[in-house]
């Protein structure tokens, strides 16, 4: 949780560039912050997680894994894609 204190203050990041700091290392190593990243700036929002031309037809689909949850890609007309929120952990696909 220490992490988490860390990043929600930017004083030193925010200063002018003379006396400014990077973001501390556990912005970047720390798994609590991770996790208030993830759920805090991407849970709730958009986020690219691949192209249309990555699922070639109408009705294949892509898994990806997005931040640690599991995404559905899915082509479901010839212009439109979308990746849906698996309910289960473990998708078997078979060609």
């Amino acid at each position: 949780m220490q992490g988490i204190a860390v990043m929600i203050d930017l004083r030193n990041v925010m200063s002018p560039i003379e006396t400014a700091n990077g973001l501390p290392n556990a912005c970047y190593v720390d798994d609590d912050m991770f996790r208030h990243e993830r759920d805090t700036l991407f849970r709730d929002s958009w986020a690219a997680v691949g192209f249309g031309k990555d699922i070639a037809r109408p009705g294949m689909v892509r898994p990806v894994n997005f931040l640690g949850t599991p995404l559905l890609s899915c082509r479901r007309t010839a212009t439109a894609s979308r990746p849906d929120h698996l309910p289960v952990p473990r998708l078997v696909l078979r060609p």
